[in-house]
């Protein structure tokens, strides 16, 4: 993803406000019981286009446990509507 971990963490905060915990080294788990997210996130070497501008990056990794299919796809859906940022 295009983004900075400050930028992740934000918009963290607007897919799962209440139930995200941090987990080690950048890593979160949303949910309980039987059900649950892990979203892992590793900071990557910018970016640059043609060096005209720097662009951050990481590595998201969402590891699902108990969920079916459809709501797996549901959960992604609703992730990437959060994480979307515009762009070309």
């Amino acid at each position: 993803m295009s983004l900075s971990p400050d930028e992740f963490r934000r918009s963290l905060a607007f897919f799962a406000p209440e139930t995200a915990t941090k987990a080690p080294a950048d890593s979160y788990r949303l949910g309980g019981g039987d059900k649950s997210l892990r979203i892992s996130l590793e900071e990557m070497e910018p970016f640059s286009p043609g060096g005209l501008i720097v662009l951050p990056r990481c590595r998201v990794t969402l590891a699902f446990s108990g969920y079916g299919a459809d709501e797996r796809a549901e959960l992604l859906a609703r992730f990437d509507r959060t994480f979307f940022r515009g762009g070309g």
